[in-house]
């Protein structure tokens, strides 16, 4: 009764994860278009729902039967999960924020579905290796209470790993992922920023009309030369060289006409890489995204790094503290249900369609 304040928010957050996640892998993969960025989207969806579907779960257990944990594999399977889709979601915002990188600072790259999908079984592959530890690290534990004639079995670090150099290096590893992933994210997205920034200053053609109005000066003056020349030296009684004077005419008219083709095409690509940017729907959604991600994952690992390192905090008996304490350690869950939402407000069409 202690935790059901907590049980309840892990209960919401369960069902807003379960059917929301649903929902995104239904649109995302029956009625939108398969695009290179969705292929992001469907991925997180699937951890997102993995997540709601078996850490929260197993979660609510724990704290319903905080000291009559018996089962080891489920007790595995919790710590597994929560880890690994938590290390894949972190890796996958990291590729994300890369392609959108070449998606803005190198437009000439063209889009790939089988790169995202790549980056995105890597993603996955990442987190399940990060996740191996902890089906050794962890299992049933036998917690003494009071008083000290009874004990509880509760599901956390093994006994013979508590206090040890492993338990120490796999949560300094993942605090390292952590600041990892929030120094990359953000060195990335700072880059775009100020590309779409310098970019939005030029004007669009700016560089290929100089380049244009030089080169089309320098092929009407050639041409007027050039005419000047043939006009003094056709005989106008000749007709065989009339003639070849009309094919001289016609060929230079057709070498500039394939010139101006050229210089639309090349201006077309100067214009592509100095022209204005805009932030695409994708990239405004993958930056939410990644907010949301830091901002829930933040008092968590905070009230971790406390209870860690600061012995009076374990020692406070106050049952208001651990509830609050209990439910800031698990605020990284609501990480897994505010993504469609998210979804959801930046995209009109998602709404249209969920409607």
């Amino acid at each position: 009764m202690t935790y059901m304040p907590v049980i309840i928010f892990l209960i919401v957050i369960m069902l807003f994860g379960i059917l929301g996640n649903l929902l995104v892998l239904y649109i995302y993969c029956y009625v939108f278009k398969r695009k290179p960025a969705n292929n992001f989207i469907i991925t997180m969806a699937v951890f997102d729902f993995l997540a709601s579907g078996i850490a929260i779960p197993l979660d609510i257990y724990d704290m319903r039967y905080h000291y009559t944990f018996y089962n080891s594999v489920a007790c595995k399977v919790f710590r597994f999960s929560e880890s690994a889709f938590t290390s894949a979601s972190s890796f996958i915002l990291i590729l994300i924020a890369i392609d959108r990188y070449l998606k803005i600072c190198k437009p000439l790259l063209p889009e790939s579905s089988l790169r995202s999908k790549l980056m995105c079984a890597g993603s996955t592959l990442f987190g399940f290796i990060i996740a191996i530890p902890t089906l050794v690290l962890f299992g049933i534990n036998r917690v003494p209470l009071h008083p000290r004639i009874f004990c509880g079995f509760d599901c956390t670090i093994s006994n013979e790993f508590m206090n040890r150099k492993f338990s120490k290096l796999y949560y300094a590893l993942l605090l390292s992922i952590f600041w990892v992933t929030l120094f990359l994210l953000v060195g990335f997205y700072i880059r775009i920023w100020i590309a779409i920034k310098d970019r939005r200053k030029n004007t669009i053609g700016e560089q290929p009309s100089v380049s244009h109005s030089s080169i089309k000066s320098g092929i009407s003056k050639e041409s007027r030369l050039k005419g000047k020349e043939r006009q003094s030296s056709i005989n106008v009684h000749d007709p065989v060289s009339l003639k070849n004077e009309n094919k001289s005419i016609l060929n230079s008219q057709l070498s500039c006409a394939s010139g101006k083709s050229l210089m639309s095409r090349v201006s077309s690509n100067v214009t592509k890489m100095t022209g204005k940017v805009r932030c695409t729907r994708s990239t405004k959604i993958f930056i939410a995204v990644t907010i949301a991600f830091v901002l829930s994952f933040l008092p968590s690992i905070t009230v971790n790094l406390l209870q860690g390192f600061v012995r009076s905090i374990r020692k406070i008996k106050s049952s208001e503290f651990k509830v609050i304490m209990k439910l800031l350690a698990r605020v990284h869950f609501v990480n897994h249900a505010i993504n469609p939402l998210i979804y959801s407000f930046l995209n009109v069409n998602f709404l249209r369609k969920c409607s």
